[in-house]
């Protein structure tokens, strides 16, 4: 704020949203509310300094307790599944934790350690189809600097499915699911697999062309009919 000379007027009454001020004294609480503000802009200029994601904090009728974080592909290497993290609301000033379910990352260290100590490895059936893909050659070449042979270390994958001959059907029993097990409604597209017996069929051939010579399969609802039905989709029927 620019300096003025108002000592003529300083005793000149004025009125404003907080009562009757003086000139001076109206100055002097703007003065104040932008060192709040420079305040302010500091702090978040700190907190975004610092940053490695921006969180979008759901509406208050949202059914999820998931937020969404946007972080910079130059940052997925600091993003690992499981880990908790800090979250600073800029509009309460109050402090969170949080802890990451699912996103476009892996954990390289859980992989690393797989190929060095384990005897085989599973994706989780909570983790994305895509992600699965995507560790798949990184286990590889971990086995092999590791010194063992990738073609002799099985890998797996957990599916969480549902089979019916109505496709809406299956993907609203896998959806259901997702939601009330894992509080995650997208994990039905990207982590599960639902539909027909030829959809589900089709599905479960990417998995193995991703890597997967063995599939944990997890029917979610209808356990006998679907264990009948996964027995048609592989020929033992």
């Amino acid at each position: 704020m620019d300096e003025y000379d108002l000592s003529e007027f300083e005793d000149e009454m004025l009125f404003s949203e907080n009562g009757q001020q003086t000139i001076q004294e109206r100055i002097a609480e703007l003065k104040a509310e932008e060192s709040v503000v420079d305040s302010t802009y500091a702090e978040h200029q700190k907190l975004l300094k610092d940053a490695i994601a921006f969180v979008h904090f759901d509406a208050p009728s949202a059914k999820s307790n998931m937020v969404e974080a946007l972080v910079h592909r130059d940052d997925l290497d600091q993003i690992d599944r499981g880990q908790y993290i800090h979250i600073h609301c800029i509009k309460d000033h109050k402090e969170y934790t949080g802890r990451i379910v699912e996103g476009p990352f892996f954990d390289p260290d859980a992989l690393k350690r797989a190929a060095t100590i384990a005897d085989a490895w599973m994706g989780s059936g909570g983790s994305s189809n895509a992600e699965f893909a995507r560790s798949v050659p990184i286990m590889r070449q971990n086995l092999e600097k590791a010194g063992r042979d990738p073609k002799k270390f099985p890998i797996s994958k957990r599916v969480f499915l549902s089979v019916h001959e109505r496709a809406d059907v299956a993907r609203a029993e896998c959806h259901h699911w997702f939601t009330t097990v894992y509080h995650n409604p997208n994990g039905a597209d990207a982590s599960g697999v639902h539909g027909t017996p030829e959809q589900v069929r089709a599905r479960l051939e990417e998995l193995v062309a991703h890597g997967a010579d063995h599939l944990l399969l997890n029917p979610v609802c209808r356990h006998a009919e679907q264990v009948e039905a996964l027995a048609a989709i592989v020929g033992l029927s």
